[in-house]
């Protein structure tokens, strides 16, 4: 570009081209930035692209990604949507879930313990009855039921690790 400048127009104008054309290319670029999910090779220590070398495996819950560029504030969003979309898990959608399950939980403990205050009031007022006492079978607790799979135990046993080795510098956003 900087050549085409200065044989079209002139040495300032042609340099002036071949600067401008320099910053934006290296924006491109860096709005533009490779990442890939690493495999291993089994038998050795190499990692690589699980889509660029057919003997490279993932492993089971563990994602390695690397991210090919620098990152600075006009390429952070690039870098988080990246990350997100290679390692399949959305942080807004296990944190609503997260709070919903939460919120789940809540009512689920005061309804029990509005139970059990009840069956404590009722077990007081038999109690003043002594005739009753002897005739009331004892009151059999509930076996606590096991719980469901929660969404925290979903994402539990999952890791990701961020192969920065090709970021040169990392900006403070």
């Amino acid at each position: 570009m900087t050549y085409l400048g200065v044989m079209i127009l002139d040495v300032d104008v042609g340099l002036y081209i071949g600067v401008g054309f320099s910053l934006l290319l290296g924006i491109f670029r860096s709005q533009r930035a490779r990442s890939s999910v690493l495999g291993n090779i089994p038998g050795t220590s190499i990692f690589e692209d699980v889509k660029a070398c057919d003997q490279a495996k993932e492993f089971e819950c563990i994602k390695i990604i690397r991210y090919e560029e620098s990152i600075y504030y006009a390429n952070v969003d690039n870098f988080k949507y990246k990350i997100v979309k290679l390692c399949g898990i959305n942080p807004a959608e296990i944190i609503a879930r997260l709070k919903a399950e939460k919120a789940k939980q809540a009512k689920l403990e005061k309804k029990q313990s509005a139970k059990k205050s009840s069956k404590k009031q009722q077990q007081a007022k038999e109690i003043t009855n002594v005739n009753d006492v002897e005739t009331q079978p004892p009151v059999e607790e509930q076996p606590p039921q096991p719980k469901e799979r929660s969404t925290l135990d979903e994402i539990a046993n999952k890791h990701l690790i961020i192969d920065c080795s090709c970021v040169n510098f990392i900006d403070s956003q």
